[in-house]
């Protein structure tokens, strides 16, 4: 994993149930990092705000991640299994574009957000604009 800025997607190993239609990908966040390697690591250490949600709250992670999850040692399990896709690396400028423009994709096709991108709400002030949306032609959201 490179330690240089990037965009960030961590998928499951099965296919989500979203409003639109089912993730067969199984996208659970997309994020983004100025030091990519370190991002991933805190993630699937629990000490990422997404990560850390499911260590604290074992019962939804075993809605989000699988149904195997009776404690927080199975979640900790559970988050060494996730894959992750990326795309760098990338200057700081296009950095939040690619982002916003991956998080839109998803949201046009599902109906909602990737589960685990909580904050949302808090980044975003406003939608994409369509010159933006160019960074989603990586197809990461539809590779395999």
């Amino acid at each position: 994993m490179p330690s240089s800025a990037g965009v960030y997607i961590i998928r499951a190993s099965r296919p989500i149930r979203r409003i639109g239609g089912e993730d067969a990908t199984g996208i659970l966040y997309v994020g983004r990092a100025t030091r990519l390697r370190f991002r991933i690591w805190r993630f699937l250490n629990s000490q990422h705000t997404a990560s850390g949600f499911l260590w604290e709250n074992p019962h939804i992670a075993r809605l989000v991640i699988g149904s195997h999850i009776r404690s927080v040692r199975d979640v900790e399990r559970q988050l060494r299994k996730l894959t992750v896709r990326y795309a760098t690396p990338m200057r700081g400028s296009t950095l939040a574009l690619a982002e916003r423009a991956l998080l839109f994709a998803y949201i046009t096709t599902f109906g909602e957000a990737p589960p685990l991108n909580l904050s949302l709400v808090k980044r975003w002030d406003s939608m994409p604009k369509s010159s933006d949306l160019r960074w989603a032609e990586y197809g990461i959201l539809n590779r395999a």
